[in-house]
C-alpha cells in the first residue's frame, strides 16, 4: 500500500487525481496505474483501470485470476466491473468514499447474479486509511 500512496503522490504532483493502484501476482507487481486528469473528455480512465490494462498487457492474459489489486481509494463503480470481469482474487484498499462501489447501493463488487463472475473476491479495506485520506486532502 505504501507504493500505491507513492503513486498517488506522483499523480497529484502532475495535477492528476491522487490515486495509486498496483496489481500483484505471486508477490510481483504486474501492473501499475496512476490517477488521471478529471476531464469530461475521458471519464473512463482511472488508476485501477490503468493498472488492469498494464497487467493484461504485461501478462498477455485475458484474466487476472490469482491477482490482488491494491489501491489507495475504494474503486468506483466503473472500475468494479473491470475488477470482477478480470476475475481478481482480492481487492485491498485504503479509504472509503460514499460515491464509490462498496459504499453505493450498486454492489457490482459483491453480486453473485452474474454467472461468469462466480464468487465475489476477498475485500480488505482501511489499509493505511489515514495516509490514503491525506492524499485527497492535498489534491491539486
Amino acid at each position: 500500500m505504501q507504493e500505491c500512496i507513492a503513486l498517488g503522490k506522483t499523480a497529484n504532483t502532475s495535477k492528476h487525481f491522487p490515486v495509486g493502484a498496483l496489481i500483484v501476482k505471486d508477490n510481483q507487481v504486474i501492473g501499475k496505474g496512476l490517477g488521471h486528469v478529471l476531464s469530461p473528455k475521458d471519464t473512463v480512465l482511472s488508476a485501477e483501470i490503468k493498472a488492469v490494462q498494464d497487467a493484461l498487457k504485461n501478462t498477455k492474459s485475458k484474466t487476472l485470476k490469482g491477482c490482488t489489486l491494491y489501491t489507495t481509494h475504494e474503486p468506483a463503480i466503473k472500475c468494479s466491473y473491470a475488477i470482477r470481469h478480470c476475475n481478481f482474487d482480492a481487492l485491498v484498499y485504503g479509504s472509503n468514499s460514499h460515491t464509490n462501489q462498496l459504499s453505493s447501493n450498486i454492489k457490482t463488487m459483491l453480486t453473485k447474479k452474474v454467472a461468469k463472475w462466480k464468487n465475489p473476491l476477498k475485500i480488505v479495506s482501511g489499509v493505511l486509511e489515514k495516509q490514503c485520506n491525506e492524499l485527497l486532502k492535498k489534491a491539486v
